[in-house]
C-alpha cells in the first residue's frame, strides 16, 4: 500500500464513522493536552462613545442572540477570555479541507476526494497547525489569530499556515513576521500539534506583541490622523457621499489611505505614522493592531446594523485607546454624522 492509500485510510474511514458512530473528539484523540492559559476575567477598559450611542445599535450580521452578546460586551465592565489549550495528535492526515485523525477530523468545508486527496502525501515527523475555521475564511482572523498561533511552532518543526494569494497583503505579512509555512497538501504528520484559542487573553496578546516587535512597532510618538479606507475589500460596506466625507476628513487633518490600492509597506508606514486611526468596522482594521504605536487610538465607524466588538476587545487588550461612532444605513450606503465624529474625536483626544 502506497503513502496516499495509507493516508486515505483516515478520511475514508471517518466518513463511515460519521455515518455509523464511533467518532472521537479532538480531546479524546489527543495523546497529550495541556493548558497554556486558564480562563481570564479582566476589566475591559474604557470605550469612548457619545451618550446614547448604544441605543442606536440595532443588530449584527448574524443572529439576534449574537447581537445581544455583542451589545452586552459593550456594556459589561469586564470581559472573559477563554482558556488556551494545546493538543498533540498522532498519525494525522492534513489536506485542503482540514485534517483527520483516527476516528475524527476537523473540516473547514466538505472533503473533496479528487481535489484534496489525489496528490502524493509526503510524511513529516512533526507539525503545528495554526489555522482555524474563521482564519480560512477571513483575512482579519488569519492575521490576528492564525499568525499569532504560528509563533508557537518550535524552530525546525513544520508550520501549517495557509497563505491565500487572494489576500494581497498576506504573503508580505508572512515574510515580515519571519514565518516559514510548509507548502503543499496533503501531508501525513506523525505528531500534529493544534491549539484551541478563541479569545484575546494574555497569552494571545503576548504573541501579538512578539509579532509587533518583529515588525519594529514601537512606542507612541507620532501625531498624525489616518483614515483607513476599506475600498472594495471584503463584503460591501460603502459610505454615502464618499467624496463629501473624504473632503470633511481632510479638513479634520486626516490622511486617507485606500487599503485595496496600497502595498503592505505603504499600509505599515501610514499606520505607524499616526496617533489615531479611523476605519469602518471590518477585517482591514487588523492591520492597525500590528502597526499602530503603543498608546495610539482606534476609532471605529460602527454600522448600526453590523455591530462587532472583536476589534474593541483586541484594541483594548493591546493597550490602545478605543472609541466608536454609530453610522446609519441608507439606500446609498452608510451615513456618517460629522458632528458625532468631531465630538467623539474630542473625547478621544481628551
Amino acid at each position: 500500500m502506497g503513502p496516499l492509500a495509507r493516508g486515505l485510510a483516515h478520511p475514508v474511514a471517518n466518513l463511515a464513522l460519521r455515518r455509523f458512530g464511533g467518532r472521537r473528539t479532538l480531546e479524546e484523540a489527543a495523546v497529550a493536552s495541556d493548558t497554556l492559559q486558564e480562563v481570564e476575567s479582566v476589566p475591559l477598559g474604557e470605550i469612548v462613545a457619545l451618550p446614547g450611542a448604544e441605543a442606536r445599535l440595532t443588530g449584527s450580521d448574524t443572529a439576534l442572540a449574537e447581537f445581544e452578546r455583542e451589545l452586552s460586551r459593550l456594556q459589561a465592565p469586564t470581559i472573559s477570555h477563554g482558556a488556551v489549550r494545546r493538543h498533540v495528535l498522532e498519525n494525522c492526515f492534513v489536506h485542503g479541507a482540514g485534517f483527520d485523525w483516527r476516528g475524527g477530523g476537523y473540516r473547514i468545508r466538505q472533503l473533496s476526494v479528487p481535489r484534496d486527496l489525489s496528490a502524493s502525501a509526503p510524511r513529516i515527523e512533526a507539525a503545528t497547525y495554526a489555522m482555524t475555521a474563521l482564519s480560512h475564511q477571513f483575512f482579519g482572523h488569519w492575521l490576528r489569530e492564525a499568525c499569532s498561533t504560528a509563533v508557537l511552532a518550535p524552530e525546525g518543526e513544520a508550520l501549517i499556515l495557509d497563505v491565500p494569494e487572494a489576500w494581497p497583503h498576506a504573503r508580505a505579512y508572512v515574510e515580515a513576521f519571519g514565518l516559514s509555512p510548509t507548502a503543499g497538501r496533503p501531508l501525513r504528520v506523525e505528531r500534529l500539534t493544534v491549539y484551541t484559542d478563541n479569545s484575546y487573553g494574555s497569552h494571545r496578546v503576548a504573541r501579538m506583541r512578539t509579532l509587533r516587535a518583529r515588525l519594529g512597532t514601537g512606542a507612541r510618538g507620532a501625531r498624525g490622523r489616518l483614515y483607513l479606507e476599506r475600498g472594495a475589500a471584503g463584503s460591501p460596506r460603502g459610505l454615502a457621499d464618499t467624496d463629501g466625507f473624504h473632503a470633511a476628513l481632510q479638513r479634520l487633518g486626516f490622511q486617507i489611505l485606500d487599503i485595496t490600492a496600497a502595498r503592505y509597506q505603504e499600509v505599515a508606514a501610514a499606520i505607524a505614522a499616526a496617533d489615531l486611526v479611523l476605519a469602518i468596522e471590518g477585517s482591514h482594521q487588523s492591520h492597525i493592531h500590528y502597526h499602530l504605536r503603543e498608546g495610539g487610538a482606534l476609532l471605529t465607524l460602527m454600522p448600526a446594523d453590523r455591530l462587532s466588538t472583536i476589534h474593541t476587545a483586541c484594541a483594548l487588550a493591546l493597550g490602545f485607546r478605543y472609541g466608536y461612532v454609530v453610522i446609519e444605513p441608507t439606500p446609498d450606503g452608510y451615513s456618517v454624522d460629522l458632528g458625532d465624529l468631531e465630538a467623539t474625536l474630542a473625547l478621544l483626544d481628551a
